[in-house]
């Protein structure tokens, strides 16, 4: 007969990087990224944690924030009886607090993340983690690059342009060592066109095809420096 080796399960949580460029037409307009919950959040350091315990439900939320940095950031919650609409110093009752929820979905709390200094533009960078309560959440690591800002995890390294628009120049970046041996890069916000990708100075990949429509290069990579070049 035949023999079948069962694959092995994998554990690793779902992770979901997401940035935000916020601009303002005055500094002192307050920005705020929002996440809404139904039980009460957890506050970190530069993290969050939430999570369902109600009626053997065994879910939990992981955010570490990367953007704003860490000494220009709070992070607080808002909620709980009397503070569930909670807008600006008054609570706006809701009438679906009086009908059944006998799925335990009502929201009650949410998550505030601001930056405690003014500036007319702001980025939030987030890495939402999705897993059993019972696991822990996986190391994430902010990467800083030339015009560039990502993040790593679960060796995934995921790169945006710092501010809007597309990359249509040159830019550098480093793959870090802790980012793991091997690891899976996405580079978003790609002008069209044919770039060339160096690592620690020589070329790697040339003539990559850049779409409009996917606008990002997808490639498995290896630690070290990395520029990546339009083509002229």
């Amino acid at each position: 007969g035949k023999s079948v080796k069962k694959a092995a399960a994998r554990t690793e949580p779902a992770a979901l990087i997401v940035f935000d460029r916020v601009v303002a037409s005055n500094p002192d307009f307050k920005k705020y990224w929002l996440l809404h919950s139904i039980e009460e959040p957890t506050i970190g350091e530069s993290s969050f944690v939430v999570k369902r315990t109600k009626d053997g439900d065994s879910g939990m939320l992981h955010c570490s924030v990367l953007l704003p940095e860490a000494d220009d950031v709070n992070i607080e919650k808002v909620g709980g009886p009397g503070k569930e609409f909670w807008v600006f110093g008054e609570n706006y009752p809701n009438a679906a607090t009086t009908r059944p929820d006998p799925c335990n979905e009502r929201g009650e709390w949410r998550v505030e993340v601001t930056p405690k200094t003014a500036a007319e533009e702001d980025s939030f960078l987030t890495v939402m983690q999705v897993m059993d309560n019972t696991v822990a959440s996986l190391p994430v690591q902010r990467i800083d690059g030339d015009k560039v800002v990502g993040a790593a995890v679960c060796g995934r390294v995921v790169m945006f342009r710092r501010d809007s628009g597309q990359l249509s120049e040159s830019f550098s970046f480093e793959v870090p060592k802790s980012a793991g041996k091997k690891v899976k890069v996405l580079l978003t916000d790609l002008a069209e066109g044919a770039w060339t990708i160096k690592r620690n100075g020589k070329v790697f990949k040339a003539d990559v095809t850049v779409t409009l429509e996917e606008g990002c290069i997808y490639f498995d990579a290896t630690p070290g420096q990395y520029c990546v070049e339009v083509n002229m």
